[in-house]
């Protein structure tokens, strides 16, 4: 009988080990600004994040991003209008035009990214408990039918001091996010060859600063990881929250 319940607590706690997920909990704070006479006051707010190895969810007080890819879908979530999104993950710049009005898109179709410029490993400090070196890259949003180059820049900091293999949940959420960018904007030549420079980047992100030049102002925002654990994720995490209504984008966009 004892040796019955020690495998039964082997089993459990192997299942446990085996479904246990990465939850990152983080403080954003975004400094005031001004922007064509109308000024922001500065904001600080907690954002969380579930990585598992086949989807991860991404939590703010406006928009949860879900993607799954057992499901090979996504959702985006609007908190306030308890609504939500679903994109099938092979979502790309053409399915997003035709659903777009046509002055929209005709902005959205001349956007280019240019000017990457990827940085590595250019210096080294302590955050918290954790060892950390900065990436920086910066890059240039070509929008000529509004007459506008945004330019953005970030400065992140990764460390390698986790008492866990953080590689296996941290790709997926990095092929997503490029993939996503490269599929729905252009991007020019050497910019492309940039970006790959990313993929060869190592570390876990535990800090960044962002800045945002547009309209002559800067939009300085800055996040720090408070907490990051590998624990198993609550039931429902990676589904849109019950009592949210699914929308489609043109049914909004006709509006």
């Amino acid at each position: 009988m004892k040796k019955i319940v020690f495998v039964l607590i082997l089993i459990l706690i192997t299942v446990t080990f085996l479904s246990a997920d990465i939850y990152v909990k983080s403080m954003q704070q975004i400094k005031a600004f001004e922007i064509m006479g109308k000024r922001s006051p500065e904001r600080m707010e907690i954002n969380e994040q579930w990585l598992g190895k086949n989807k991860f969810a991404q939590f703010s007080k406006d928009v949860n991003i879900i993607v799954d890819y057992d499901k090979k879908i996504m959702f985006f979530i609007i908190n306030k209008d308890k609504i939500y999104f679903e994109l099938p993950l092979n979502f790309n710049r053409s399915d997003l035009l035709e659903i777009l009005p046509k002055k929209i898109a005709d902005i959205v179709k001349a956007i280019k990214i240019t000017d990457v410029l990827v940085n590595a490993d250019i210096e080294k400090k302590k955050i918290a408990n954790w060892d950390c070196y900065s990436t920086e890259f910066s890059m240039v949003f070509m929008i000529p039918e509004i007459n506008i180059m945004p330019k953005f820049k970030m400065k992140m900091w990764l460390t390698k001091d986790l008492p866990f293999d953080y590689k296996e949940y941290k790709s997926g959420m990095d092929e997503f996010m490029g993939q996503f960018i490269t599929g729905i904007l252009n991007v020019d030549i050497d910019s492309e060859k940039e970006f790959e420079k990313l993929d060869k980047i190592e570390g876990f992100s535990v800090g960044s600063e962002v800045v945002i030049e547009i309209f002559g102002s800067e939009i300085k925002v800055e996040s720090q990881i408070l907490e990051v654990t590998e624990k198993k994720a609550p039931l429902g995490i990676y589904s849109p929250p019950k009592g949210f209504t699914k929308k489609s984008f043109d049914s909004i966009l006709r509006k």
